[in-house]
């Protein structure tokens, strides 16, 4: 009896515990809203209908253009409304008060950057037709949270026990200001160079942080560059611990280097011009885009959107396509400034001046009281960065609690985030031609792009956007004095920024690489290092005959020019290691890099060599350098930029090489070979790890993090992966690797589109996710296999098209 009771019990405990689990799953599978039927919405003016294809992908029918603009926020609200309040919690500095703790860093980060009064600014200046369409866009995405109540709300408002407050123009704005912010990244090389100069000098950081090599590819004029002016500072390195899912808001976060192309007519199958673009960002889940085709009256264009803004930032309207890589302009500029904290004031031209101070609170979850904050304002601009090896954070004294008196030293950031970017956008989602297209690129003050063009007439052309500032006393790669700062003594504009048009080249492509040679002003001297340029132009500047298909095979190369320029000096190396039997092991491993062929896919020789340039790195600078600043430094450097291991890898005897700790040796670069390739077979077992399972992507969700109250549980739900990927930082395919994390994948593509401009129903895309942000979903992650293998989805245009391959339709009536 006692036996049958204890079964009774764990037989009714199972049956429990089944019974929650079948309830759960019911709740969570029926909080998905449908894609069918018909909506009743106060906020229309006339019925739309929205087609959905095998992908979740809407085309939107409307009247007029209003109603389309309400409908895409409306999509977005359905889809991926947490993202947009995580969005709008970063310009807020308010993600503490739903993430907890661990996300004040940056809370601190984006109050002191003032995203929100800039995008007020934008709104002040708007047109009446951006306004109408933010205003319209507005109205859709609060017309659909009146569907999210209950078990439809987002789940993860439910889990947070949150609800968020009615969507704002000014959200919409301030959403566009965090991209720009996103793409603007050389604030990290100063602090990185004034790091490294505190140690070094000004002339071995200035070699060691990158110099763009002359024989490199430009985007235009080959001719011989010019060179500017210098300026110095000093400072230091330790990383910040951000939750994942969340690393694209680090600040030594990578800030889109991307890939772009367009070849005009008389060098493809078909007569006219192919467009190809695949930007590349830090992985985010869900994805940075949703894709969206907008039809209305005067408006036919189809490409992703960010949710939060109803323009399509990447596509084709009926008559043109774009893509856009960043320039990596230099639009930041850090001051050293001499802080009296106790005074607030700062010394700025010799005397002790007042610095503006506005308090600010955090909310913090599970904190009962706000957490003060202050911004402190200088002449140069807000106090962003400490002047110790703890940049990456505020420093800790504009928080009232931990207040120190103590005169201080702090990093000061001016970074002008003017421009019109929603009046940019739809403008060009309208444009029809080269001259309104352009029009449209003079508008975007910020961010600073490659843009390239092509039309249904045949034209294909290149412009860049942004407004750069003219320095006086300064180059902008180091920080300046705040006692007497470098100057802003004007700004060049889009409109005489560098453009072509019908290049008699018939090709344009741009990798982040240098620009114009010929251009007079400064764009930057941090541009990427040219191994994808490089690539691109081997593969391009002799291309006839070109079709979607060479562009895929382009867009998903592999052979990296970075391993032809690091492996150079294998052939000295296994002789130094030959003469020496001790090395025998090491000489083995060395022949199998040499016998590679230098493609980054799987193969378990991929692995020994990504280990084997991470082990050089280490092995070359960290004995000078110590941990701290070397990591900061490689951090930095070893994402693609022409500087530190490719700076000296040409140079067999650089005193680089030298390990400082063996006195009794001056090693060359064969010593350090033979040294990094043992390192390298440590570091990975002595096993053969295939490259793509070591370099693994994780699709990391914010509710996901280890650090998070959640933990396990909604890891497991909401994230994904680590999916295998191949390709690395330096490759075409680029998915580069975390040079803190070894050897996970952190940037990719994150959006790929191929157009035959014209033949618009024969268009290549491919997300990394999906369209959904509900982790129930169909279309959470259905894309990843499509984008992971370098294949693609076809992305139809015409009307017949999309209602031959409509999978769901979903009508709006007022």
């Amino acid at each position: 009896m006692k036996r049958f009771i204890k079964r009774l019990i764990v037989l009714l405990i199972l049956a429990a515990l089944a019974a929650g689990g079948g309830y759960l799953w019911w709740y969570l599978r029926n909080s998905l809203l449908p894609l069918d039927g018909q909506l009743q919405l106060a906020g229309l003016r006339a019925p739309v209908e929205i087609r959905f294809d095998d992908h979740g992908v809407p085309s939107v029918y409307a009247r007029d253009v209003d109603d389309a603009w309400y409908a895409a926020g409306l999509l977005h609200a359905r889809e991926r409304r947490w993202q947009m309040d995580l969005y709008r919690r970063v310009t807020m500095g308010r993600l503490s008060e739903v993430l907890g703790s661990s996300t004040i860093p940056l809370d601190q980060r984006f109050l002191t950057l003032g995203l929100r009064e800039a995008a007020q600014a934008e709104w002040d200046r708007a047109t009446p037709a951006v306004k109408l369409a933010l205003e319209r866009y507005s109205e859709g995405v609060n017309d659909g949270m009146k569907q999210l109540v209950g078990r439809f709300a987002p789940l993860e408002f439910q889990v947070l026990g949150a609800t968020p407050p009615p969507w704002e123009p000014l959200d919409s704005l301030a959403v566009g200001r965090l991209l720009i912010w996103r793409l603007a990244e050389n604030h990290q090389a100063e602090l990185v160079r004034a790091a490294v100069a505190a140690k070094f000098g000004e002339a071995e950081t200035r070699m060691l942080t990158g110099v763009y090599p002359k024989s490199a590819p430009a985007i235009l004029d080959p001719g011989p560059r010019k060179e500017a002016a210098p300026s110095t500072q000093s400072a230091a390195v330790r990383p910040l611990d951000i939750p994942r899912g969340l690393e694209w808001l680090a600040p030594g976060a990578r800030r889109g280097n991307s890939n772009s192309w367009v070849i005009a007519g008389n060098r493809t199958q078909g007569g006219r011009p192919i467009l190809a673009n695949d930007p590349h960002l830090q992985i985010e889940f869900p994805s940075t885009w949703y894709e969206m085709h907008l039809v209305a009256a005067g408006l036919d264009v189809i490409g992703v959107t960010i949710p939060g803004v109803p323009f399509v930032a990447l596509g084709h309207n009926q008559r043109v396509a774009w893509g856009m890589t960043a320039t990596n302009a230099d639009v930041e500029d850090l001051t050293l400034e001499r802080v009296d904290v106790e005074k607030k004031q700062s010394m700025y031209r010799g005397q002790w001046v007042p610095i503006q101070v506005t308090p600010k609170e955090i909310p913090v979850r599970g904190r009962r009281t706000a957490l003060p904050f202050e911004i402190w304002k200088t002449r140069n601009g807000s106090i962003f960065a400490d002047s110790d090896l703890d940049f990456d954070t505020p420093p800790p004294w504009l928080s009232p609690d931990d207040r120190s008196t103590e005169e201080q030293r702090a990093y000061s950031i001016r970074w002008d985030a003017s421009g019109d970017l929603a009046a940019a956008f739809e403008a060009m989602n309208r444009a029809s031609d080269w001259t309104t297209f352009t029009a449209a690129v003079d508008m975007m003050a910020s961010p600073s792009m490659n843009i390239v063009y092509a039309d249904v007439d045949g034209n294909i052309g290149y412009a860049m956007s942004g407004k750069l500032p003219v320095r006086s006393g300064s180059d902008g790669t180091f920080p300046g004095d705040g006692n007497n700062p470098p100057a802003w003594t004007g700004s060049i504009d889009s409109s005489a920024l560098p453009r072509v048009f019908n290049p008699p080249s018939g090709v344009i492509f741009s990798a982040n690489n240098e620009i114009d040679r010929s251009f007079s002003g400064l764009i930057t001297k941090d541009w990427a290092a040219p191994f994808r340029a490089t690539r691109l132009r081997d593969q391009l500047s002799k291309a006839q005959g070109v079709d979607l298909d060479a562009s895929a095979a382009l867009q998903n190369d592999r052979h990296s020019i970075a391993a032809d320029l690091v492996l150079a000096g294998l052939d000295d190396a296994i002789k130094t290691g030959r003469a020496n039997q001790k090395d025998a092991t090491a000489v083995s491993l060395l022949e199998k890099l040499q016998q590679w062929d230098h493609v980054v896919d799987s193969r378990p020789v991929v692995s020994l060599y990504e280990a084997f340039e991470h082990a050089l790195w280490r092995c070359t600078f960290e004995d000078e350098m110590e941990s701290a600043l070397f990591l900061k430094f490689y951090e930095w450097a070893g994402a693609e930029k022409p500087a530190g291991l490719y700076s000296i890898i040409g140079d067999r005897q650089n005193k680089w090489w030298d390990d400082i700790t063996t006195i009794e040796k001056k090693e060359t670069r064969d010593d350090i070979f033979l040294v990094a390739i043992r390192d390298a077979d440590d570091t990975l077992g002595g096993s053969d790890k295939p490259w793509d399972r070591l370099h693994g992507a994780r699709f990391s969700h914010p509710l996901g993090s280890s650090r998070s109250a959640f933990g396990f549980p909604f890891r497991w739900f909401f994230s994904k992966g680590p999916v295998p990927v191949e390709g690395d930082g330096t490759t075409v395919m680029r998915i580069s690797w975390n040079r803190l994390r070894p050897f996970e994948a952190w940037e990719h593509p994150s959006w790929r589109q191929i157009f035959d401009v014209g033949e618009w129903d024969q268009s290549r895309v491919a997300l990394p996710t999906g369209q959904s942000g509900h982790p129930m979903s169909g279309y959470y992650f259905d894309q990843n296999e499509t984008w992971r293998t370098g294949h693609y989805r076809t992305q139809l245009f015409t009307r017949n098209a999309v209602a031959g391959t409509t999978k769901h339709r979903l009508y709006l009536v007022p």
